[in-house]
C-alpha cells in the first residue's frame, strides 16, 4: 500500500536537504511505473 503525504513546501530547513529529496524523488519516479503518476501530480 503507498500512503502518500502532501504538504506545502517551505523555505524552512536546508535547501541542499530539500535539493537532494527532490532529486532522488525525480529520479525515483522516471524508473518506477508506479511512483510517476503521483510525483507528476505533485
Amino acid at each position: 500500500m503507498l500512503t502518500i503525504y502532501m504538504s506545502l513546501s517551505t523555505k524552512q530547513g536546508n535547501r541542499r536537504v530539500r535539493w537532494y529529496l527532490v532529486e532522488a524523488a525525480q529520479k525515483a519516479a522516471m524508473h518506477d511505473p508506479k511512483l510517476r503518476p503521483c510525483f507528476e501530480r505533485m
